[in-house]
């Protein structure tokens, strides 16, 4: 088995139910070659024949869908697609009689889908090029046609629900710092000025009220909280879940205080809410009664028998017909199941495409900081071996026991894998998630992250140690490089990731600009550019001078339409080292790539080139 074999495999995601139970709709990567890209099948639960293509649906030249949806009321689905540079479109389709809805409208900018209803759906629209505004539509499939004006929504805008019809908007300011939008007023849902939170998950409490995921900045867990309407016409709140009551689903961490899981989502059940929980990366289903607030476990020892421990990617729940989880584990790549609503044994409806034997996966804790790692060691593997750190994006995500094509790329080459979940991370609680915002940032790397690589590089099992990662994973490799431990590391790899920070600012989209700011340099209220300039320059890798580079084997990937992370952000950090170090390249530029290297080609090329890389620094080293 190669990495090629690896990049591959096909993967099932998103796996649903029709509207009618009787069939179960999916994404597939599908073709050959650069036309590989995933498309829309459908497995008829009816009867024994394998899932067939919806060639009705195929997705247009050099697109590929990325998320997908499935309506519970009608005969539709629609996926989001783009051509790289992440101007999404919706695309909608009537599988009943396999046609494409509103076909002919002319598309205004970027899309994004918003939810269901009986009678069609809701989508958000740019309002003008930049994207620095947002507009809220509503398509009745009866009339073809969606309201062309649309609600003006501002900007980073998402559909919580809906309150007895009326749609609840809310909006994205930063990572815990969100907004309202009811009835075109905006108002923040915080009752204490001075704390910050983040809704998602929201779904219908079937009494026109809504349920959903509330997290507060700073907290240990998250609550399941209800929006409803009072008499006087009045939005208020009632807690259903509360924090305390999620705290007992997890386990406290050993070394700090910091939880080890959160509430990852949830749906209504009848009388209960079927709870999904993270614990530790790896997923746990409970059923949670309303009535007397108990919860008892899902037994799901089925998958785990074949798999190993995995993470649950996608729920679909139909109340006659049981719950479709898409589940992986970094043994066996992303496939379906159904666990009926009695509660029977579990039945596989498709089969993974790709496993791999491995001889360890463990979850473990850096003591200093009590931040989550995996290890995983393939079963090719030596007891000296050669070690790859893999960084994950984000950072407002987690690195979960589940299939990912770069880190079984590796594994299927040999190596050992290390797969931290620096502080930032979600997974572990907003208190968690909090502890790199803006200034804490600038100390991550020599309060955790670098002390991490050398403790793994001393490590027995380590003989060379390598790193790679992308996005914001791609500046946590370019900042070690640029610092004192980047001398622990061989060599490292960066996909997409910031090489400098002012280049990122400056062709930052204006809605996204301050959402950025919150992350990376904090509060800027009432300071000069210059000041915030020096804050640019503080986190910046290409800041640092050529004597400051310590890792000086490294090569950068890029896509030519990131409009993230522009590629000139890495450009610009290699013509400065690599008058020094002639190890530091930049990868011509894939073209038509965004932010993700999506084409089979240009996918397997960046793994070949970065295991070149670390064989040849072995070599040197």
């Amino acid at each position: 088995m190669s990495l090629t074999d690896v990049q591959t495999a096909h993967q099932d995601i998103k796996g649903s139910w029709s509207y009618d139970g009787k069939s179960v709709f999916f994404l597939r990567d599908d073709r050959e070659g650069d036309e590989r890209r995933l498309q829309v099948f459908q497995k008829n639960l009816e009867s024994n024949l394998p899932a067939t293509i919806c060639d009705f649906a195929l997705a247009e030249e050099d697109i590929s869908p990325s998320d997908f949806y499935v309506s519970p009321h009608t005969p539709h689905f629609a996926y989001m697609a783009s051509v790289g540079d992440e101007k999404y479109r919706v695309h909608v389709y009537n599988y009943s009689n396999q046609t494409k809805i509103n076909e002919k409208r002319t598309h205004k900018g970027r899309q994004s889908f918003g939810g269901w209803t009986k009678s069609g759906f809701y989508f958000f629209e740019w309002a003008d090029e930049n994207g620095d505004s947002w507009k809220f539509h509503e398509f009745k499939f009866s009339k073809e046609v969606e309201d062309e004006e649309g609600d003006n929504v501002g900007y980073f805008p998402d559909l919580l629900g809906c309150i007895e019809e009326t749609p609840i908007v809310f909006n994205r300011f930063a990572k815990f710092d969100n907004r309202i939008q009811w009835n075109n007023q905006s108002f923040t849902f915080l009752k204490e000025s001075e704390k910050q939170g983040r809704l998602r998950d929201g779904t219908s409490n079937g009494k026109g009220g809504l349920l959903c995921i509330r997290e507060w900045n700073q907290s240990d867990a998250s609550e399941i909280v209800e929006f409803s309407l009072n008499n006087e016409g009045e939005m208020v709140e009632d807690i259903v879940v509360s924090s305390e009551e999620i705290k007992r689903f997890v386990n406290n961490s050993k070394n700090t205080d910091n939880l080890r899981g959160e509430i990852e989502g949830f749906f209504l059940s009848g009388k209960e809410i079927i709870i999904h929980i993270n614990q530790d990366g790896v997923s746990q289903l409970y059923r949670y009664l309303l009535e007397d607030n108990t919860n008892s476990q899902i037994n799901l020892g089925d998958i785990e028998e074949k798999i190993g421990a995995f993470w649950i990617e996608h729920i679909s729940h139909d109340e006659n017909h049981g719950i479709l989880l898409t589940v992986s584990s970094f043994s066996a790549s992303q496939h379906i199941w159904m666990l009926p609503p009695s509660d029977t044994e579990t039945k596989r409806i498709t089969e993974p495409a790709m496993t791999l034997e491995l001889s360890v996966i463990e979850s473990n804790e850096y003591t200093p900081t009590g931040m989550q790692y995996f290890e995983i060691i393939p079963k090719t593997s030596t007891n000296n071996m050669d070690t790859i750190i893999f960084f994950h994006g984000g950072p407002t995500v987690q690195t979960t026991n589940k299939w990912d094509r770069v880190i079984s790329s590796f594994l299927s080459e040999g190596y050992r894998v290390i797969a931290p979940n620096p502080q930032g991370s979600i997974g572990r609680g907003a208190r968690y998630a909090g502890l790199d915002d803006g200034e804490k940032r600038h100390t991550l790397i020599d309060n955790e992250v670098g002390p991490f690589v050398k403790q793994i590089s001393n490590n027995s099992k380590s003989s060379n140690l390598f790193m790679y990662g992308g996005s914001y994973g791609g500046w946590l490799v370019l900042s070690l490089a640029t610092s004192p431990w980047g001398e622990f590391v061989q060599a490292g790899a960066s996909r997409n990731g910031i090489g400098d920070m002012i280049t990122f600012f400056n062709k930052t989209s204006r809605w996204r600009r301050e959402h950025r700011a919150m992350e990376y340099l904090g509060s800027t209220e009432g300071k000069t550019e210059t000041e915030i300039r020096d804050l640019m320059k503080k986190i910046s890798p290409f800041e640092k001078g050529c004597d400051d580079l310590t890792c000086t084997r490294l090569k950068l990937f890029v896509g030519t339409k990131d409009s993230r992370v522009p590629s000139d952000s890495s450009q610009i950090f290699v013509n400065k080292m690599n008058k020094s170090y002639p190890d530091v390249e930049m990868h011509p530029p894939f073209e038509y790539e965004g932010h993700k290297i999506k084409r089979l080609s240009n996918r397997i090329e960046t793994m070949e080139k970065s295991c070149q890389l670390f064989k040849n620094s072995k070599s040197q080293s």
